[in-house]
């Protein structure tokens, strides 16, 4: 599995100019709070959590157009109206209007990605509880229809899937990274095809990756897989997940009596070792936000708790299911 896109690794940022620019090139402060008024001219759109007032008409005719769009299911062509406003302002009011239209389209991706750098500070200077609102936005639950549906069928805990998508792609359903790993939860190809082996899917084909159910199914029975073979411990399904669980045996067999904060810190792939970081850091913030209470990681400061025989492997075993 590899990582194309993930809103962890831009730099959270707290833009401070919320001013818009107008067609005549002239500025507009909207003022923000419950008190904010539109000034005399100025178009207004119900948006979010309360009228939102755009001082570019062009700007305007473009949320109307994206409203329009998702009134009639056509949510793909409403985000490229979306996205056109978005990188036109830097406005926080409509900055939040666009998160809310985003979520109801389903664009995760660019909601969790303003909530993630445009608001990064405010979020953590409010917190979990305070700031509770803009943290489920930029840890959404993304396409939990699919995600509640297929990790009940498989015992497998939302809050790994949603950590492992977040990581993966950002929540971006038409993700493709460089190597052709496809989708939510970027599967490989050929990973697809043994999976939706297991799952009795005799038509999969490659493509339907990039739709949220099949990715989110195929993604789950696979979590579901490498759950059973290192003890449900997350952070070797983790590690699983983006070097291959043969790899992660052959960790084990060289360190594996670490205890595993430890373990993770001696991952010889860079890019395996953040990468285990992240999901491990998702599914943490998923479980506070979400109910889950149960301490997801008690054993991160004691041995890893998974044994292996002394066999180093050079590959994958789709026989051992």
């Amino acid at each position: 599995m590899i990582t194309q896109y993930s809103a962890d690794d831009e730099k959270e940022g707290d833009e401070e100019a919320e001013v818009e620019a107008n067609p005549d090139n002239k500025t507009v402060e909207v003022a923000s709070g419950d008190e904010a008024a539109p000034a005399e001219g100025e178009e207004v759109a119900e948006g979010g959590d309360k009228a939102v007032a755009f001082s570019s008409p062009i700007l305007m005719k473009r949320f109307e157009r994206a409203r329009d769009l998702m009134i009639i299911g056509e949510n793909e062509w409403a985000r490229w109206d979306l996205y056109d406003i978005e990188r036109k302002t830097k406005n926080r009011d409509y900055l939040k209007t666009l998160m809310s239209e985003y979520s109801t389209a389903g664009h995760f991706n660019r909601s969790s990605y303003i909530a993630q750098v445009t608001f990064g500070t405010v979020r953590a200077s409010q917190g979990t509880e305070g700031g509770r609102a803009m943290w489920e936005l930029a840890y959404p639950r993304a396409y939990s229809d699919s995600v509640d549906k297929y990790t009940k069928q498989f015992t497998v805990p939302t809050e790994l899937v949603w950590g492992i998508m977040r990581a993966e792609s950002s929540y971006r359903r038409d993700a493709i990274s460089p190597v052709g790993a496809l989708g939510l939860m970027q599967v490989m190809p050929f990973t697809g095809y043994k999976v939706a082996t297991l799952v009795g899917d005799k038509e999969f084909k490659p493509p339907q990756l990039l739709e949220p159910d099949t990715a989110v199914k195929i993604g789950s029975r696979y979590l579901k897989r490498l759950m059973d073979r290192f003890d449900n411990t997350i952070p070797l399904v983790a590690a699983g997940y983006n070097a291959g669980p043969h790899r992660v045996k052959n960790w084990l067999v060289s360190f594996g009596t670490l205890e595993t904060d430890e373990f993770i810190e001696h991952i010889p792939f860079l890019e395996t070792r953040n990468y285990v970081k992240r999901v491990v850091s998702n599914a943490y913030v998923y479980s506070k936000l979400y109910g889950n209470k149960k301490d997801l990681f008690p054993y991160l400061s004691e041995a890893v708790p998974v044994k292996v025989n002394a066999e180093l492997v050079g590959k994958e075993n789709w026989d051992d299911i």
